[in-house]
């Protein structure tokens, strides 16, 4: 490996190293790529490359690239079309997550973009509204162990802020400020400072100084000077709002300010906040503070040696941070991190499973510099002389009351030790020493667990456990440092992973997930967490029914009304994918990324340009809508003067929210309505009814599938019902592609049911959304056709609004589902919506394809219909079957007035005969047919019987016939 090319240096560069670190880069490259197994290798993700956004067609994709490269250049737009290299830290992509958790291709982005100043972000965001394409913006994408340079919706377009905008834009060595854009990293500004000769001038950086000074500091990162913490030594934002609007935030808002990098705060509502950890604009310029010189500085250092001792020794730390003492935030590590900053393989040292144990650690820890212990602190004093030697007496005779501690003299270590890399840090000088403990394992990757807490023994001992005891369960070593700032705390726990090992990523993911919900329900919070974990740390900031979140929702899309800025960030998503599957939840052990596909608003429809009516191609369309921006002026008064258009007039619409009584325009993802309460209720629709004939021969039936089923297990109704029907086949709420509230109530809890929004899961509620889809697509009455407990809300639909119903269909339904049938729906777990959540939606059903009499047996088809069940979200579908364990239409059936066709089948293991027989008899009108079938899924198992039953009933009442 002596042939490895060492990295770029800054002059070659924007992210490049300095030339004083590049032997010690070069050194840590050779040794990365020698525990390297993990191969570059041609791209094996099925379809086309690049990736695009999920429901966005692959034309309108080229159409935006060719869009946004005539804008900005040809050269600074790049399709992620070539393998994925994970590079290591000096020379990382921007194309994926170089520290992979999952799958290397999930959170893999489309392409990159690379303005060179604010007014190119502000066409990028402009063009991205227009084509509706998510973009994600990064700074120099080294915020590895959090995510890197991936966005959270695969497909999106990353905008790469800082190979083009590198520039320190000012340095005021009096007032000890500094203004940069996004690709400026520490080292950069620490060189450029050198540079001009301030050497007054002291940054405050974090462990690695390669990444954004911008970045960090808007990501809430934190450094070791007592300048650490970087937002709070911030003054004075450029952002580019999701609209493409700019504002300065502070004095910057002035005209001609000349105090933008003195005083952040300004005039009236502080602002700046809300652009750290965010997804509401796009940071393009910063002004930082600059700490002088307070006269020197001296590292020191102390070890500790019990792990029991944590608890005594954060309460000597604690008096002493709060009063000043210790000045900076300061660092307890764990002796494993000693051991692994030497560089070597955990192989050289153990090969055991689980953590290495304490005992060995101890023995080889005794063999270096800092001797038999379990725990090194490495601080430093600030100030002249005189004045670092009290404060060093004070905190030496404060450590020194813990058993066992031992002061570490400075001039006893080896000039090489790690200790000098620390106090270099402490003193403002970008180091490179922090990445040896990668070499841990082969391909090694990291991620961090972040809780914070307050600078208690008690609390840190409960972290240390909680961190401990998923660390064995999951076969991984922790590396905890507990970081005490002024009055908070940081146990920073590193996992450490080998991302070519499927099965440590397992590990390390599911670690991860431990973690969080454990801290949670003890009361502690993260403060920074990976993208794939954000969901689930936004849901433990949970008071008052997640009021916090509603609000960030609330700003999100006032400010992003398209969602099209880092969708998912921080746990905030745009309202177009609220409830549709994106979200990824403690529970969630499956690492699949994406939702359903969310570009409806914008579908689009290019027609012929030969010169025929509107009506023509769109026949008694009750409702248009067009895309703003589209040269078709005349279109929104044709309902109201029913003018005739040419197709030349019309170069593009979009069909949201309407109801075309002819052979659609249907794409493969169909339609959605958004309801009043903000959910969302995707719909296909199917018609080759005769184009001439009225309205009134075009009767409207509504397919409305069972618990566990999608809108797509009525293929096989389609053809013989279309030609005589406006067929609408829903996704019921919870499934498929419709959307679903997140549940506030623990899945256990089945007596408190609590979603968000106050959104009210009952017979009530669905039926109400039924009623406003119909209303929203004009359709005044329906055939409704309800399988298995769809059949209840039709009871309670017939019931409740007979004027909304021609005929009421019901097929293999219940008015309530007794108890043996929840217990058989349970499939041996405590309880039917607990299965559910722990089998998940695809596990669930073949669970439950094991009991006779419920799903088919045919083997293809099973598998199809398992894999289709499948895209249901379990928490969606979880809910729904809460609602069905206290759903009951018994008291419906004495006032449903309309026709009514009861197709009951004779082997069902949830639906007996006798049930089927008594709901008849409590309808005077109804029909009931006996279907023969091998279970519960007459209209799948058989179909040709049921299809000629239901016809032949409407065809008796003249419906369907022309």
């Amino acid at each position: 490996m002596s042939s490895v090319p060492g990295p770029p240096t800054l002059g070659q560069k924007y992210s490049g190293i300095p030339e004083r670190l590049l032997d010690k880069a070069t050194e840590l490259k050779r040794q990365t790529y020698s525990l390297s197994t993990a191969d570059i290798v041609p791209r094996t993700t099925s379809g086309e490359l690049p990736i695009i956004p999920k429901g966005y067609s692959r034309p309108r994709f080229s159409q935006a690239v060719q869009a946004i490269r005539s804008q900005i250049g040809e050269e600074n737009v790049m399709l992620n079309t070539e393998p994925l290299n994970d590079g290591w830290y000096m020379e990382h992509p921007n194309t994926h997550d170089a520290f992979h958790l999952i799958e290397q291709e999930e959170l893999v982005s489309s392409a990159t973009v690379f303005p060179g100043s604010t007014e190119e972000v502000v066409k990028v965001v402009k063009w991205a509204n227009e084509y509706e394409i998510p973009i994600y913006p990064i700074s120099m994408g080294r915020n590895l162990g959090y995510g890197g340079a991936a966005a959270r919706v695969r497909g999106s377009v990353i905008v790469d802020l800082g190979k083009r905008m590198t520039k320190v834009l000012d340095i005021d060595p009096d007032a000890c400020t500094c203004l940069v854009e996004p690709g400026v990293s520490f080292y950069a500004l620490y060189e450029e400072i050198q540079r001009k000769g301030h050497t007054h001038l002291w940054i405050d950086v974090p462990d690695l100084g390669g990444g954004s000074v911008l970045g960090n500091t808007v990501d809430r990162g934190v450094g070791y000077t007592p300048y650490g913490d970087h937002f709070g030594s911030h003054s004075g934002m450029e952002v580019v709002l999701p609209t493409g609007e700019v504002i300065r935030t502070g004095m910057g808002a002035l005209q001609g300010s000349n105090t933008w990098q003195i005083f952040p705060y300004g005039f009236g509502p502080y602002a700046d906040g809300i652009f750290t950890q965010s997804n509401y604009g796009i940071v393009t310029k910063l002004g930082m503070t600059l700490m002088p010189n307070p006269g020197g500085s001296e590292g020191f250092m102390c070890t500790f040696r019990e792990e029991e001792d944590l608890a005594q020794i954060i309460e000597v730390v604690r008096p002493l941070r709060i009063r000043n003492i210790l000045e900076n935030v300061a660092q307890l590590k764990h002796v494993v991190q000693e051991v692994a900053l030497l560089g070597k393989p955990r192989s050289a040292w153990y090969q055991g499973k689980g953590q290495i144990p304490i005992k060995i650690l101890r023995e080889i820890a005794s063999t270096l510099p800092c001797g038999d212990c379990s725990w090194v602190f490495y601080g430093t004093t600030y100030g002249p002389k005189e004045a670092r030697e009290i404060k060093l007496k004070a905190i030496r005779e404060a450590f020194e009351k813990v058993p066992g501690a031992r002061w570490i003299p400075r001039e006893s270590l080896p000039k090489d030790h790690y200790f000098f890399s620390r106090e270099k840090i402490s003193s403002g000088v970008p180091e490179f020493e922090e990445l040896r403990w990668l070499n841990w394992h082969p391909n090694g990757s990291h991620t961090f667990f972040s809780p914070v807490s307050a600078p208690r023994g008690e609390d840190a001992m409960k972290l240390f456990k909680i961190a401990k005891k998923w660390h064995d369960e999951c076969d991984l070593d922790s590396f905890p440092a507990c970081c005490v700032g002024l009055r908070e705390m940081y146990l920073i726990v590193n996992l450490v992973y080998n991302r070519g090992d499927p099965i440590s990523k397992a590990n390390a993911y599911r670690c991860m997930r431990g973690m969080i919900k454990d801290a949670a329900a003890e009361g502690f919070g993260e403060y920074r967490t990976h993208l794939l974990f954000q969901d689930q740390v936004a849901a433990t900031y949970n008071w008052n029914n997640n009021s916090l979140l509603r609000f960030q929702e609330l700003l999100k899309d006032s400010l992003d009304p398209n969602g099209i800025l880092a969708p998912g960030r921080s746990g905030i998503w745009p309202k177009k994918y609220r409830g549709k599957g994106w979200e990824l939840r403690g529970d969630d052990l499956e690492s699949c990324t994406e939702g359903e596909e969310v570009s409806h608003k914008t579908l689009l429809c290019v027609l012929s340009t030969e010169p025929k009516p509107l009506e023509a191609q769109i026949l008694n369309c009750p409702a248009l809508t067009y895309l703003p921006g589209i040269k078709a002026t005349s279109l929104p008064f044709l309902r109201r003067f029913q003018r005739t258009l040419t197709i030349t007039q019309v170069e593009k619409m979009s069909l949201k929210k309407s109801l075309p009584f002819r052979r659609p325009f249907d794409p493969p993802e169909g339609y959605y309505v958004t309801h009043p309460n903000g959910q969302i209720s995707h719909y296909h629709l199917d018609t080759f009814t005769d184009p001439w004939l009225p309205a009134s021969k075009k009767p409207v039936i509504m397919f409305n599938h069972g618990c566990a089923r999608t809108s797509e297990m009525w293929y096989h109704w389609v053809p013989r019902f279309s030609r005589d029907f406006v067929v609408i086949r829903r996704d019921n709420r919870g499934h498929g592609k419709s959307s679903f509230p997140k549940r506030l109530s623990p899945w256990s809890d089945q007596e408190h049911n609590e979603y968000e929004h106050n959104y009210q899961w009952d017979i009530d509620t669905l039926v109400e959304e039924i009623v406003d889809m119909l209303d929203q697509l004009g359709v005044e009455k329906v055939i409704f056709f309800g399988e298995a407990t769809s059949g209840e809300v039709g009871h309670a639909f017939a019931a409740k609004y007979p004027s909304r119903i021609t005929a009421l269909i019901t097929c293999s339904s219940p008015t309530e589902l007794p108890p043996p049938a929840i217990e058989m729906l349970s499939v041996g777990e405590r309880s039917w919506p607990e299965a559910v959540i722990k089998l998940g939606s695809k596990g669930w059903n073949l669970a439950l394809a094991k009991n006779p009499g419920t799903l088919p047996q045919k083997s293809a088809y099973l598998d199809w219909l398992v894999d289709e069940a499948g895209k249901t979200h379990k928490e969606g579908l979880a809910g729904y079957v809460i609602f069905l364990t206290k759903l009951t239409s018994k008291s419906f059936l004495k006032d449903i007035k309309c026709p009514y066709l009861i197709l009951a089948p004779t082997n069902s293991a949830a639906v007996p005969i006798s049930e089927s027989e008594w709901i008849a008899s409590q309808v005077p009108q109804a029909k009931l047919v006996k279907i023969e079938g091998p279970g519960h899924e007459i209209f799948a198992e058989a179909p040709d019987a049921c299809m000629d039953a239901t016809l032949k009933f409407l065809h008796e009442l003249e419906i369907g016939t022309k």
